[in-house]
């Protein structure tokens, strides 16, 4: 059944999730005939998975450098026309072009510079989160360690070991004392 009104397609479609988008037409009159148009199928294309840091700047290194040697080959393009200017008319234009074209590569290149570095600001932030968050699991896991130890021993225990060191060694003085003096 044909749709009268393309917005209730669209909203139709787009409701139900991913789709198979079909425009056509029903009749198309052409030199007095007319003449069905077959539907042509546009599929709705997939989303690719979304570029690394990584990824992006190395790609924008690439690029930078390609604008750097477009810069430099415009330099040296104007200068080799204005070198000419005395003999072709046309030179100073050209040689005005090439540096016009070198300023705005210039441009360019330092806008990709400023998002390279926001672009590793981003991936350096990114390493940092992921050390504080292995920081945050160790420290609980010695957190764990302290608490099953502390479970172990428990202040009771403590203290009747330490009352035994102590009168063990009171015992060992007076052994000591009576050594001393028997030797006398």
């Amino acid at each position: 059944k044909p749709h009268e009104d393309v917005g209730s397609l669209l909203s139709t479609c787009s409701s139900s999730g991913p789709f198979v988008f079909f425009i056509y037409s029903e009749r198309v009159h052409m030199g007095g005939k007319q003449s069905a148009e077959l539907p042509t199928p546009k599929a709705a294309v997939p989303k690719a998975a979304a570029p690394t840091l990584q990824d992006s700047t190395a790609r924008l290194d690439t690029q930078i450098a390609n604008l750097e040697t477009k810069i430099e080959k415009s330099g040296n393009d104007a200068k080799k026309w204005m070198a000419q200017a005395s003999t072709n008319p046309s030179a100073k234009a050209r040689a005005m072009q090439c540096l016009k074209m070198k300023k705005q590569c210039e441009q360019q290149r330092d806008q990709l510079m400023s998002t390279q570095f926001n672009l590793e600001n981003m991936a350096f932030q990114q390493e940092q989160a992921e050390v504080t968050a292995t920081a945050v699991s160790a420290m609980a896991a010695g957190r764990d360690q302290m608490k099953a130890q502390q479970l172990t021993l428990n202040v009771e225990s403590v203290e009747k070991i330490t009352d035994d060191l102590q009168d063990l060694q009171a015992e060992m003085q007076d052994i000591q004392n009576a050594l001393a003096g028997s030797a006398l």
